[in-house]
């Protein structure tokens, strides 16, 4: 999908997200478990974004992150445990209560 590539990570399962609106591109979701990696883009750069927070057993949740832009993708590095389930919740606001998707995924 759009030429994206993932370094091998034995234990790990990425996950790449699109999310449209109308059929239009509007953000991307990536989780890349070499590095435990969390992207986020704002392709349609149109004011609007999406958030995403991440859970595992032994971290809880993490802090609610954002993308800045489709030219500066959001990313955050995280410290998993190899082979740790990872739940990914998209949402439509800041405060993480209203939920586009789920998504999982293992660091």
């Amino acid at each position: 999908m759009d030429d994206t590539c993932f370094e091998k990570d034995t234990d790990g399962e990425v996950l790449k997200a699109e999310l449209r609106n109308g059929g239009t591109l509007v953000s991307k979701v990536e989780f890349h478990p070499n590095g435990e990696k969390l992207w986020i883009y704002d392709t349609a750069a149109d004011g609007d974004t999406v958030y995403v927070r991440l859970r595992t057993a032994t971290h809880g949740w993490s802090a609610v992150f954002c993308a800045t832009g489709a030219q500066n993708p959001h990313v955050v590095d995280f410290d998993f445990a190899e082979g740790e389930n990872v739940l990914i919740e998209v949402y439509d606001n800041s405060d993480a209560t209203d939920r586009i998707a789920s998504f999982s995924a293992r660091a």
